[in-house]
């Protein structure tokens, strides 16, 4: 639900900039396909993941199939690449997969390993990336201040 919420107002954006280069006033129809539309986006977010994995840029790599990843965990690493993740949301995130890991350990019982999950994985590799930044802007700050 949330992919398409974010579809959505990609689209909508994206139909006002062709509004705004319409000067003649003529109508442009385009006829978008949302569910194709949605899929390359998908698609380009799990090309970047696939891109990352090749180059071990995190060792939570090893265990996180692009593949298995969900719209929501896209969506997710898509903010965090753009910078405009808030932390309401990845705690929404988060209590979502919370509630993906009781369903996953309920219907597989015993076989359900979470260290070996690719949505845990993914989930770990991006709360460490997000206290990395933190404590880099908390050293920028500090830097700032002894310097004033």
């Amino acid at each position: 639900m949330r992919l398409k919420i974010y579809m959505e107002k990609f689209l909508q954006n994206q139909n006002k900039e062709n509004q705004n280069k319409d000067i003649l006033g003529s109508k442009n129809e385009i006829d978008i396909d949302a569910n194709e539309v949605v899929g390359n986006y998908a698609e380009n977010l799990r090309k970047a993941l696939r891109e990352q994995k090749i180059k071990k840029t995190d060792p939570h790599f090893e265990d996180i199939d692009p593949n298995k990843l969900t719209n929501d965990d896209l969506i997710i690493f898509d903010k965090f690449q753009k910078n405009t993740l808030t932390d309401k949301e990845f705690s929404e995130y988060q209590g979502g997969l919370k509630n993906y890991f009781r369903l996953q350990r309920q219907l597989k019982k015993e076989k359900f390993n979470a260290l070996k999950d690719s949505r845990s994985n993914f989930s770990a590799m991006i709360v460490n990336k997000i206290m990395a930044k933190r404590a880099e802007e908390m050293l920028k700050e500090r830097k700032f201040k002894k310097a004033a």
